[in-house]
């Protein structure tokens, strides 16, 4: 297993708790009978007190724990890059000191640079486990959260999605929530991209929210095409119905380049979109089958774009059948240039 799928196992496994993490109780003796007129015993007055300072120091000492771990553990990735065995087990060590009761604490105790380590990404999903919203909102709220900090949090929302809507709408409107979004979806739409398709609609219209529906298209056409396309087809926006359109055929022709070509042709008015997305999609089709991709463009009209179709299907073909190649392009009424050996 490697050590970055590690990292989520061990930061959402509660671990057992560290006894020397807590304060050991002590059954206090028996009252003593008092005179009511007599002054309070300052004693009872101060066992709060001496129990949050036994508290403080045995969080100290933990936290001392793990950045001397954390030490060890960069020293062994950097002298021992190759010692997997010795890095999860310094791995396994620093989230064991972390405890449902202290792990809000360790998490926003760490350095910026630290909370980028397994060990800040799995005490993060560790967090998480327990306290989704408060997390993610200390998160949120962090002007130095990386990439990955707001994909790990993404990924436990998308395991556990109740109150993700709600959340949502508390979330002050900032460049981080767009992230975050746009991580959730892209995440979704793989398993459920009719949810990713309305959190890409919650999102500010931008270059990242496109790449989230391209996204969303290009993940549902390959589990239920007939479902995507049906979608993109009902998108009243028209140029952005367009661009999925492209993006769908261009991972539907994957696995059936035929029909991807047709549904293009059907779909889209743009010449200049649908001659782009064609020789795109030619090039898929040209490297899985030259002979039924030249047989298409056989039936192109000569031009400028059935040259150059040919050139992309003769480039293929030429790699694996010359002499078919060849004979294919002398039979066209207009005859390209054969790139030489």
């Amino acid at each position: 297993m490697k050590l970055l799928a590690k990292i989520v196992l061990f930061g959402i496994i509660v671990f057992p708790v560290i006894l020397f993490c807590r304060p050991n109780p002590r059954t206090p003796p028996p009252a003593a009978a008092t005179d009511p007129a007599a002054p309070a015993d300052s004693s009872a007055s101060a066992q709060p007190s001496s129990y949050g300072a036994k508290a403080a120091s045995a969080f100290r000492h933990t936290l001392g724990q793990l950045r001397w771990k954390l030490h060890e553990w960069q020293a062994s990735i950097v002298n021992d890059p190759d010692n997997v065995a010795e890095h999860d087990r310094l791995l396994r060590e620093m989230l064991a000191l972390v405890t449902d009761d202290n792990v809000a604490t360790v998490v926003q105790s760490l350095s910026a640079a630290d909370l980028d380590t397994p060990l800040g990404i799995g005490a993060l999903h560790h967090w998480m486990h327990l306290d989704q919203v408060q997390a993610t909102a200390w998160l949120a709220a962090r002007p130095e959260t990386t990439a990955g900090q707001t994909l790990a949090v993404a990924d436990d929302w998308v395991a556990h999605r109740a109150g993700l809507q709600e959340f949502l709408g508390q979330l002050p409107a900032t460049a981080w929530k767009q992230n975050f979004i746009s991580d959730l979806g892209a995440e979704m739409s793989v398993k459920d991209p009719a949810a990713a398709v309305k959190l890409a609609a919650q999102m500010d219209a931008s270059s990242a929210q496109l790449d989230l529906f391209r996204t969303v298209a290009c993940n549902w056409v390959a589990t239920d095409h007939d479902a995507a396309f049906q979608w993109v087809a009902g998108i009243t926006n028209a140029p952005l119905r367009d661009q999925l359109i492209v993006s769908s055929v261009q991972a539907y022709a994957v696995t059936d380049p035929a029909s991807a070509v047709n549904w293009l042709v059907e779909s889209v008015n743009s010449d200049d979109t649908v001659n782009t997305a064609a020789l795109n999609i030619l090039r898929t089709w040209a490297a899985q089958n030259p002979a039924q991709a030249a047989q298409w463009v056989s039936q192109f009209p000569d031009g400028n774009l059935k040259a150059a179709a040919v050139q992309i299907v003769s480039g293929y073909w030429l790699q694996t059948d010359r002499d078919a190649a060849s004979a294919w392009v002398q039979n066209l009424p207009v005859t390209p240039t054969v790139p030489a050996d």
